[in-house]
């Protein structure tokens, strides 16, 4: 795997850096990896297994703030269900520096009772800055971004 992270492991990169190489990054021989056209893969990056480890979503919104701190004010979203952790650790985490920042997540598809929403939350008119634990062919955002946006 490419070093793109700095090894500095007691800064958030690095305590990235260390859940990635640990935990995230998945290859055949440890387990049985499927890709969407049914074929087997050699590797992944499974972040979904550490997404509610709260040292991680610590590391994940210092490095948010660090990356995206002048672009403030700004909301983050994301589709469901993988962004959802994902989201609130970054909002929780900004909240506790005193940084207010909204929150949203959209629905794959549109609920089918009580309020029929596809939108979670309140998107207001500051950018927004979407999040997801995986990209493959962005086919999702396009999405997102052409019927929402």
């Amino acid at each position: 795997m490419v070093n793109m992270i700095p090894e500095n492991k007691g800064e958030p990169l690095g305590k990235i850096r260390e859940v990635i190489e640990r935990q995230v990054f998945v290859t055949k021989d440890k387990e049985r990896i499927v890709s969407q056209n049914a074929a087997e893969s050699n590797w992944l990056f499974d972040f979904r297994r550490v997404l509610l480890k709260p040292d991680v979503l610590k590391a994940i919104s210092d490095v948010f703030l660090e990356k995206f701190g002048k672009e403030f004010p700004l909301q983050i979203g994301g589709i469901e269900v993988a962004a959802i952790p994902l989201i609130t650790g970054v909002v929780m985490g900004l909240d506790r520096r005193g940084i207010q920042v909204n929150g949203f997540f959209i629905r794959k598809s549109r609920k089918k009772v009580g309020l029929l929403r596809m939108i979670e939350g309140n998107v207001t008119s500051d950018r927004i800055i979407l999040v997801d634990d995986i990209i493959n062919t962005g086919k999702s955002f396009f999405q997102i971004v052409t019927i929402f946006f």
